[in-house]
C-alpha cells in the first residue's frame, strides 16, 4: 500500500456515552454494523465505538486495523493483551485478532522512542511516555530507541498511556495493515480531543 499525506478527514464524528439508553443505541448500532462491514473497536488504545472499515491509501494520522507478527501476536495472546478470535476470525497470525491504531509514522521519518514519550521529527506524540512492566510486574521489553522507518514499515500507536504500541514492539511491515476504519459512533472520554487532533 502506498504511504502518503492526507488533508483532515472531513465529516463530524458523534460521542455517545454508554450508559442507559445509550447502551441500548449502541448494541442495535453494533448489529448495524456488523450488516454493513463495520466493526466495534473495543480496545482502550483508541476511543471504543463503531468505525467503518474501507479500503483506501494509508496516510498519516489515519486509524487502521492489522495483524501483529507471528512473534509479536504470540507474546500478547500468552499475556491476555489482545484475544483470539478461532477459525471464524480474520486470518491474523496465532489466531489473534485484527488491531487498530492510528499511523503516526511512515518511511523516512525519524523515531525517538524516550521514557518520556516517543517524538517522531521531534514532535512528541501524546500520552506517549514509557511504561517499564504491565499491570501484572511483567517486563514490557522497553528500551529506548533511534531510528528512521525504513521502507514497507510503519509504526503504529495509540493514544492511552498504557497502550500496547509501537513503544514496545517497533514498526510493523505495512503488508500488516488489512484496512482503513473512519469512527462513526465513539465513546465519550478524556483521551477523545486528543485523538480528534491526531486524527486526519
Amino acid at each position: 500500500m502506498a504511504i502518503r499525506r492526507s488533508k483532515l478527514l472531513t465529516g463530524t464524528i458523534f460521542a455517545l456515552r454508554f450508559t442507559g439508553v445509550g447502551l441500548c443505541a449502541m448494541l442495535a448500532l453494533i448489529v448495524l454494523a456488523t450488516i454493513l462491514g463495520m466493526r466495534f473497536v473495543h480496545t482502550d488504545s483508541l476511543p471504543r465505538g463503531i468505525y467503518w472499515i474501507a479500503s483506501g491509501p494509508i496516510h498519516r494520522g489515519a486509524v487502521v486495523t492489522f495483524c501483529l507478527p507471528a512473534s509479536i501476536a504470540s507474546e500478547g495472546v500468552q499475556r491476555g493483551y489482545i484475544r483470539t478470535v478461532g477459525s471464524w476470525g480474520p486470518n491474523c497470525p496465532e489466531h489473534a485478532e485484527a488491531l487498530a491504531k492510528l499511523v503516526a509514522a511512515s518511511e523516512g521519518d525519524h523515531i525517538d522512542i524516550l521514557r518520556s514519550g516517543v517524538y517522531i521529527n521531534g514532535q512528541r506524540w501524546p500520552l506517549s511516555s514509557a511504561n517499564f512492566t504491565d499491570t501484572a510486574g511483567r517486563d514490557l521489553h522497553w528500551r529506548p530507541k533511534h531510528f528512521i522507518v525504513s521502507a514497507h514499515q510503519i509504526l503504529l500507536m495509540g493514544i492511552n498511556r498504557d497502550s500496547w504500541d509501537a513503544r514496545y514492539f517497533g514498526t510493523i511491515p505495512v503488508s500488516n495493515i488489512r484496512s482503513l476504519a473512519y469512527p462513526i459512533v465513539i465513546e465519550a472520554s478524556k483521551e477523545s480531543p486528543i485523538f480528534r487532533k491526531v486524527l486526519r
